[in-house]
């Protein structure tokens, strides 16, 4: 036997006595001083270290992990294969437990190596929280009305699915693991983005911890640059600084000097989010970090910038809230109401839209109306029926929006017949949508197949629509 396992005799027995080889053995307490569960592939826990109370309601968190189906693994297979760290927690306890698989003569079994949390559970009220990927995945979903089907496609824009991230959002290309900076205004779902950033990084199998600069203490700062149980003295794990531009300007030069000062963004993935003013101007903080630290900046549009997408994304995420509910129906919104959705200019963008969807979602017949928009926009900001932005004449589009075809086809229609209502004049159409007049040429151009008429290039002259 290993010297590192005989000193636990206790568990040697207990696993001999279930009829556990010498194999699984050394596998199950390969860990050290971890406590240690492990469980066949019926959910059946064959080994604890004890029959202590908080033994107990561990195996009992650990056989709901199991139970979840989350953790994929095929008995064929033999070895020891590591299925990540996921956290659970127990009353008021967070743990950390190490998950591996072992497989031998087609017989499965589950390894749970368990210690305590990196970040104890009451520091969530200082602004300090750690996530794991399941834990990531539901926060993710929750802010799309529970369907990660709508979150992917919002997000496809900023983070299309293929490995890089190329074009107006980043100078360069942006791989999965790089550092990021996240900017964006108010509602534009900023923490959220950080989060689905994790789950399509090669870190998503190690949790995640957040830390909101908003809410830091005296206290949780001395645990985060003093306690050997901060998750700023680990290695390869996803660490997220929320609202940068909150911290104020010593406090900022104090962290970026620790960052430096231990190598913190080459020991592990960082990700810093800071709102963006209204100007679009990024705060001088977010510019010294993103200089430093080599940080590549993933800017987030407001809504007004592309109003063809807002109709859309209200469409999209009245499917999600009534997935069982009209569906057959092909708009949620009716012709007017869609309009009043894209004239409105949205300070609150996203996290606004959907409550704006939510509050007219409870409507029993469909699709919603204008009265029942210009009401829930009017307890928004005082809306009461005209409209806050240079983009009024769309209150009155004569088309109607489908919810069953994508994000993409639906701005391309709304981008066309904006576009022919100004009679093919490029530069009114795209400023009555908030669009460059090259993001509407894209559009039109991408409709080539469909449309007859062929896409004029934006930089050509136009005649003025009379």
């Amino acid at each position: 036997m290993p010297e590192h396992v005989t000193h636990k005799p206790s568990a040697h027995k207990a696993a001999l006595e279930l009829g556990l080889t010498q194999d699984i053995l050394e596998a199950a307490l390969s860990a050290g001083d971890a406590a240690c569960l492990i469980f066949d592939a019926d959910q059946h826990l064959l080994y604890q270290p004890d029959t202590q109370a908080e033994t107990i309601r561990l195996a009992d968190a650990a056989r709901g992990l199991l139970v979840s189906g989350v953790l994929k693994a095929d008995k064929h297979v033999c070895g020891i294969h590591d299925c990540g760290h996921f956290l659970l927690q127990t009353g008021t306890r967070h743990v950390s437990a190490h998950v591996h698989t072992f497989s031998k003569a087609s017989v499965l079994y589950y390894i749970f190596h368990i210690s305590d949390s990196k970040v104890p559970a009451s520091y969530a009220r200082y602004g300090i929280l750690a996530l794991d990927r399941l834990q990531a995945e539901a926060a993710c979903e929750e802010q799309f009305f529970g369907s990660k089907e709508l979150m992917q496609e919002i997000f496809a824009d900023i983070c299309p699915p293929d490995v890089h991230i190329e074009g107006r959002l980043t100078a360069g290309n942006l791989s999965p693991d790089d550092n990021v900076l996240i900017a964006g205004e108010i509602g534009t779902g900023r923490d959220t983005l950080a989060q689905y950033l994790y789950l399509r990084s090669s870190y998503a199998d190690r949790p995640l911890y957040l830390i909101n600069c908003r809410l830091l203490s005296e206290k949780s700062r001395q645990f985060l640059f003093g306690s050997e149980r901060s998750p700023l003295s680990d290695n390869r794990q996803s660490i997220y600084f929320a609202n940068l531009n909150t911290l104020s300007r010593d406090r900022q030069k104090e962290l970026l000097a620790y960052i430096l000062g231990t190598n913190l963004h080459i020991r592990n993935r960082l990700l810093f989010s800071c709102e963006k003013k209204t100007d679009g101007k990024l705060p001088h903080a977010a510019m010294e970090y993103a200089n430093m630290l080599g940080l590549s900046i993933l800017p987030v549009q407001p809504l007004r910038m592309d109003r063809t997408r807002i109709p859309a994304l209200a469409e999209k995420c009245m499917a999600a809230l009534r997935p069982k509910q009209d569906a057959s129906a092909a708009s949620f919104f009716s012709k007017e109401a869609a309009g009043l959705l894209a004239s409105f200019d949205w300070p609150y963008n996203l996290t606004q839209l959907k409550r704006v969807v939510k509050e007219t979602g409870n409507a029993q017949k469909m699709p919603v109306s204008a009265e029942a928009v210009r009401a829930a926009l009017s307890k928004e900001t005082g809306f009461s029926g005209q409209t806050a932005s240079a983009a009024a004449p769309l209150y009155a589009m004569d088309i109607q929006v489908d919810h069953h075809k994508t994000l993409e086809e639906i701005s391309r229609e709304i981008a066309l017949y904006v576009l022919k209502e100004y009679g093919g004049n490029q530069t009114r159409a795209a400023k009555s949508l908030g669009i460059s007049r090259t993001t509407l040429w894209r559009l039109a151009k991408s409709a080539e197949q469909t449309n007859p008429s062929p896409a004029q290039d934006p930089h050509a002259p136009e005649h003025e629509a009379p």
